[in-house]
């Protein structure tokens, strides 16, 4: 991956990752506003550039989880994966603003083309806190089509906590 070797908080990860979850409806169900008090809530902790980087990785690990095998020759490639995630984006969540959905879908294209989005997306400027749902939404999108291939609700949580433990 190409990154700035900057590492992410795990307790920044872990507070994306609960976001993500809440929007998977499996914390107690999603909301925009429940998410958005979230992010708020997290900002004061970790600061924007981390809460966005955090949605990042939590999207690079998850298409990293999505790379077909040498061996799937049928299985849907990186682009026809980022055009579901972006058509549910637009159908799902209005929230998300139309000027951010360009957004979404570059994000999404740097991490399966093995790209840090953070780093690819600050590398156009500045992140606008306005993304923030963008990112998140995106993000929960994207971990729900992991755990619906490896056919687990909470699949993903678990790779991602047993990273986090690994590195405690």
């Amino acid at each position: 991956m190409e990154h700035d070797e900057r590492t992410v908080p795990g307790g920044a990860l872990a507070a994306a990752l609960q976001m993500v979850e809440i929007v998977c409806g499996r914390d107690g169900g999603a909301s925009s506003g429940r998410v958005s008090d979230e992010i708020v809530h997290s900002l004061k902790i970790w600061g924007h550039d981390v809460v966005t980087e955090a949605f990042g990785t939590l999207i690079y690990v998850a298409a990293r989880q999505l790379q077909p095998a040498a061996d799937q020759p049928d299985a849907a490639g990186p682009m026809e994966l980022v055009s579901a995630v972006v058509t549910r984006l637009q159908r799902e969540y209005p929230e998300v603003l139309n000027e951010h959905i360009s957004i979404a879908a570059g994000i999404l294209t740097a991490a399966f083309l093995d790209i840090g989005p953070y780093g690819w997306r600050t590398s156009l400027g500045p992140v606008h806190p306005s993304e923030h749902l963008t990112w998140c939404f995106t993000a929960a999108l994207l971990v729900d089509l992991v755990d619906t291939t490896m056919q687990r609700p909470g699949g993903f949580a678990e790779i991602v906590a047993a990273i986090l433990d690994s590195d405690s």
